[in-house]
């Protein structure tokens, strides 16, 4: 679900990691976003393999219009962190996910950014830096919660480690 006035895409609940259980068409999540930015630049790989240049090329500009979007929408200057955006009221959602790291990834964050990002990424207080992997919302943050024992469902999402955070993470 395509965004035209802020050139985001749209999630539901099964399509980014905490679950927003509002309506499509409202929810602009960082991993998302990011994930579907890195699924153009591999898509145009494979087209300028399969040497089909025009797909290729439209498949880059909009990649270019994604992560300018991502920037724009998603990074939050005072806080140095990205964050989901709300596209009903044009805010961005208060909660730290380590979502916030997935911008490493290609080159999305510019080098200031990467800067404030490894500052954050790397302070014991956020995210479990040299103790245990991230957990996948920041210590510091309302949502965050610990479940112990048996899977809660969507309790477990804001806290806990989950692998494939950390392995998004680790590849930024």
């Amino acid at each position: 679900r395509f965004d035209e006035k802020t050139s985001l895409f749209t999630s539901v609940f099964e399509e980014t990691f905490i679950p927003y259980l509002g309506k499509a068409m409202e929810y602009a999540a960082v991993d998302t976003n990011v994930e579907l930015y890195v699924g153009l630049i591999y898509t145009a790989k494979i087209a300028d393999r399969l040497a089909i240049k025009i797909d290729a090329a439209d498949l880059r500009r909009k990649a270019e219009k994604l992560a300018l979007a991502i920037n724009i929408h998603l990074w939050n200057e005072e806080k140095g962190a990205y964050y989901p955006y709300d596209i009903r009221t044009g805010k961005q959602i208060d909660c730290l996910m380590a979502s916030t790291f997935y911008p490493l990834r290609m080159n999305i964050a510019s080098t200031e950014q990467k800067t404030r990002l490894i500052g954050l990424l790397t302070d014991d207080e956020y995210f479990n830096w040299n103790t245990i992997p991230l957990t996948s919302v920041s210590k510091k943050d309302p949502l965050f919660q610990t479940t112990l024992g048996i899977y809660q469902g969507n309790a477990s999402w804001s806290g806990n480690v989950w692998t494939l955070i950390n392995e998004m993470v680790v590849k930024g």
